[in-house]
Order: structure tokens, then C-alpha cells, then sequence
């Protein structure tokens, strides 16, 4: 254990009751004896209402991914490093491409570009896929957890809908001076920002329903920022609404700080901080 070119590794499959039982004990007694140790958490679930009572979740953790709550929970330790779902971590993937999967049916391309408007990452070198790969992987969870697919069951309250990225992964143009400090898309350049649309059975963007989504991945997801971004640019002058999900700089392996920051805007202009405001038709025509 003291030789630092061996690098131990284990792997938990399923955080039900046995595993993360199995974690919550393991994790602090291997850190508390100074073992070296790197742990994989494979689980494809969210937390649910019915799991509290023997797994070691807690109510703030329903709708989570329960790999992301047990890696979240013991991010700050020195000598035991929980790694996310090895199954799907880019880390371990030989070749990072949109055909690298991030999630149960989630892969890369999903996040490529606009919506039906992908964009190739050929231009970037094997570090840059992976850090990107990885960024995206934090918001592959958020997408699972709120989109139902085969063998896996999303957040009921939106079953009929579907949570979309509007646009993703953005290349900066030859000429291009992008705001490095928190613009939009100098953040999409490096995966930490995805713009997200909320799709009604009709096919178009749910107005009401985005901002129960907001409200919804406010309570109970982890990011840096969360945007409820209204604008009035369309050519009837209809509103439109997005969210905008920051997640913060991945710190190798998978260590993040999250801030939580709410805020919402309308036509780029910062309408409140730390709060979701809705905004109607109505309102606007006044």
C-alpha cells in the first residue's frame, strides 16, 4: 500500500442497500487508516422516496443519481477518491469520440453543437476530448435523471416530457473574442454550460412546464449556475424559455465545488439572484 506506483483500485456495483451501506462504512474507515485507494461506483438509479428507509440516502438526495450523491458526499477526502460509475467514467474509455457513452443511453453527441446541428471535436487533442468528455458526463446525469428511457424510469412529474440540449458544445470562430470570465459561450467551449430545452408531447417548448423543471432541478440537483433564461426574440414576439446549466471545472480526478447559483434573465439582462422569477405573456405586453 505504501508503494505509490501501485494504484489500488475497487469497484462497488449497485448502491441499493448493500452497496451503499457498504460505502458509508468503508469509505471513512479506509480514509481514517491512511489507504491509498481509488473507488468506482457503478449504479444506473436515482434516489427515490421508497429508498430512504434502508439505503443511505437522505430526502434531499430523490431525483439524484445515486452514484453522483455517494461521490459528492465524500468529495474532500485525501486518500480515498470515489470515482463515478466506471462504466461510463471517459477516463477509463480507450478513445474519446461521440460514440462514448456517458450515461445508460446517453453519449457524447448529444451534447455536440445545436440541436440537430452537430459539431465535430476532431480539432481537439486526446486531453481536451477527455476533460470535455467529463464535464459532460456531469450533465448526462442531470439528463438521465429527468428523462425516462428503456430499463430506466426518470422523474414522474415530467414523464410527458422530454429535457433536450438546445445547445451544446460550441466552437469559437478564427476571429472570435469570447468573455472568458462567465460568458455562455466561452463556457460551452469546455462543456461546463449546456443550454436545455423542456419538449411537450406536441413537439414544442413546454413554457409552463420549464419553469417547474427550474424549479424542480434547483431543489434537487448540484451545478454552479442555473439560468432561467426567458426572451421575446422570436419573430411573433412570443416568449421563449430555456435553462442554462453550469456545472463547475471538473479538478482531476472528479473533484468539484458546487455553488448553486440561481439566477434569471430575460433578454440577457439579469432580472434577480438567488431566486426564480416566471415570466407570462401577459407580463410582457404590459
Amino acid at each position: 500500500m505504501d508503494d505509490d506506483s501501485v494504484k489500488t483500485r475497487l469497484t462497488v456495483v449497485g448502491l441499493g442497500g448493500i452497496g451503499s451501506n457498504l460505502v458509508e462504512l468503508l469509505v471513512p474507515a479506509l480514509e481514517k487508516i491512511g489507504v491509498a485507494i481509488e473507488i468506482s461506483l457503478m449504479d444506473g438509479d436515482i434516489v427515490e422516496e421508497h429508498n430512504l428507509g434502508h439505503q443511505r440516502y437522505t430526502s434531499k438526495d430523490i431525483g439524484e443519481q445515486k452514484v453522483m450523491c455517494l461521490t459528492r458526499r465524500f468529495e474532500n477526502l485525501s486518500n480515498v477518491k470515489l470515482i463515478p460509475d466506471a462504466q461510463y467514467d471517459p477516463t477509463f474509455q480507450p478513445v474519446i469520440s461521440g460514440r462514448t457513452r456517458l450515461a445508460h443511453s446517453i453519449t457524447l453527441s448529444k451534447f455536440l453543437g445545436s440541436y440537430n446541428d452537430p459539431i465535430s471535436i476532431s480539432h481537439l487533442d486526446s486531453d481536451d476530448k477527455l476533460l470535455l468528455a467529463k464535464q459532460y458526463y456531469l450533465h448526462a446525469q442531470v439528463l438521465q435523471s429527468i428523462n425516462s428511457s428503456p430499463g430506466l424510469r426518470g422523474i414522474q412529474i415530467f414523464e410527458k416530457f422530454r429535457m433536450i440540449v438546445s445547445e451544446g458544445f460550441y466552437r469559437e470562430g478564427p476571429n472570435e473574442d469570447l468573455d472568458v470570465t462567465d460568458g455562455i459561450n466561452y463556457l460551452k467551449t469546455n462543456g461546463r454550460a449546456v443550454v436545455y430545452e423542456l419538449i411537450g408531447e406536441d413537439g414544442k417548448v413546454a413554457y409552463d412546464k420549464t419553469f417547474d423543471l427550474a424549479v424542480y432541478l434547483k431543489n434537487n440537483t448540484d451545478f454552479d449556475k442555473l439560468i432561467l433564461n426567458y426572451d421575446s426574440y422570436n419573430p411573433d414576439g412570443s416568449l421563449h424559455v430555456d435553462i442554462v446549466l453550469i456545472m463547475p471545472e471538473i479538478i482531476s480526478p472528479w473533484s468539484v465545488t458546487y455553488n448553486n447559483v440561481i439566477e434569471t434573465r430575460y433578454n440577457n439582462a439579469v432580472q434577480s439572484t438567488g431566486e426564480l422569477l416566471e415570466f407570462s405573456d401577459e407580463q410582457t405586453d404590459e
